[in-house]
Parts: structure tokens; C-alpha cells; sequence
């Protein structure tokens, strides 16, 4: 307003006027884009990257795992979609409607938080699956029954997995 003030001249406020709009409508524009166009699409991508994560885990170690997941059926689901190799579908089709999500030698559970963790061995343990100390014990980086842990992509320098020995 104090900038209006100091322009006299009334074609002069009209071409700023004008500018600073379109400015404005601009930047307006652009934030409803990356708000609701584009915001969505990025984060609903990396929503699954800890599975993704796990998957290119589970399958570079060939080796049996428990896996303790929040929800068995997504992880399970998103290890068959990386494995597309030597894939036997009967056999995944066939668990999938016993609700049984194993297939060589990997074995999804649902989180069941009677069950003590630290005590359990080959195992991979969701972040949601650990009680507040437990996970603090398992973040730690001295803990030796701890093989790998699997980060979250996000700024909150959490841990979505949890690899025991």
C-alpha cells in the first residue's frame, strides 16, 4: 500500500497492479498444482518404499525369514510383484486364499506384541510390531542381535524394518 502511495501516476499503479497480480495468481497456481496434483502422486509412492525396500532385501538374501508385519498381506503381496522370476502362481493364489502368506521359505505374520522380539532370531520385524522400548533397544546401532535395518525415506530418521540374526 505505502508503494501505491509513492507512485502518482495512475497508468503507472495500473501496469504494477496488474504485475503483482499475475504474480501472485502465478504462485497461486503453482501451489494448488504441487498441492493437490502433485503432492498425492510423490507421496503415495514413497508410502510403499519400505515393502519395496524389504522385497529387494528378501530377495537378494536367499535365506528363510519370519517377517512380523503390520500388514502381512501388502508385504507378502509386494514380495510376489518383485519376484517375477520362477514364480509359481498356483502356489501363491493357493496361500493367498488360506490366507497363509509364506512362499519359499518366507513366512509373513500379522504383529502380535505378545510375542518378545529380542528372544526371536531370523527374523524381520515392522516398526509398528515393536513396543517404544524394544525399539529403542533394536535402533540401536551397538545392538549386535541386530543385522540390518531398513530406514524409513522420509525426514524422521525412523527405522520401518528391523533384520535379526
Amino acid at each position: 500500500i505505502h508503494f501505491f502511495h509513492i507512485t502518482k501516476n495512475l497508468p503507472i499503479r495500473k501496469i504494477l497492479l496488474i504485475l503483482i497480480g499475475s504474480i501472485f495468481a502465478v504462485n497461486l497456481i503453482y501451489f494448488i498444482y504441487g498441492y493437490y496434483l502433485r503432492r498425492p502422486k510423490t507421496v503415495g509412492e514413497l508410502f510403499y518404499e519400505n515393502e519395496r525396500q524389504l522385497s529387494l532385501f528378501l530377495l537378494n538374501n536367499n535365506k528363510s525369514f519370519t517377517i512380523y508385519h503390520q500388514l502381512p498381506q501388502n508385504a507378502f503381496l509386494s514380495y510376489v510383484f518383485f519376484r517375477n522370476k520362477n514364480l509359481d502362481l498356483n502356489q501363491v493364489q493357493s496361500n493367498l486364499m488360506k490366507k497363509n502368506y509364506s512362499y519359499s521359505g518366507l513366512t509373513f505374520k500379522k504383529c502380535d506384541h505378545r510375542v518378545n522380539y529380542l528372544k526371536l532370531e531370523k527374523v524381520i520385524i515392522h516398526e509398528p510390531c515393536v513396543e517404544k522400548d524394544n525399539y529403542d533397544i533394536l535402533s540401536d546401532i551397538n545392538n549386535p542381535n541386530v543385522k540390518y535395518r531398513i530406514p524409513y525415506k522420509d525426514f524422521s530418521q525412523k527405522f520401518a524394518y528391523f533384520i535379526l540374526k
